[in-house]
């Protein structure tokens, strides 16, 4: 898709041999990356394999819900990924704002 190059990190699950939920997962790229769980957030689409494992290895959830079928769900949610802009306190530049 052309995301490599913007990536600092790609952590596949089936080079991995571990896949979401696990938390292994999710330890593996921090550990990559060098970011503690709890400096962190992942974004995902699927509350069962997302939400529920990113929670597991102590990430804080945003749920990427663009139909809007998830509102009992108790973590953030965004309906586009641009949202995650606003999030994070940034504007269309990606500066602080």
């Amino acid at each position: 898709t052309g995301l490599a190059e913007w990536l600092d990190v790609i952590v596949d699950s089936h080079l991995e041999g571990v896949e979401k939920p696990d938390a292994e997962i999710f330890r593996r790229a921090l550990e990559r990356l060098g970011v503690a769980a709890g400096a962190s957030l992942f974004v995902g689409d699927i509350v069962s394999i997302d939400v529920v494992g990113a929670r597991n290895a102590g990430l804080r959830p945003v749920l990427l819900d663009a139909a809007g079928a998830y509102e009992d769900v108790d973590c953030t949610r965004i309906a586009r990924p641009g949202a995650l802009l606003a999030l994070l306190g940034l504007d269309v530049a990606g500066e602080v704002a």
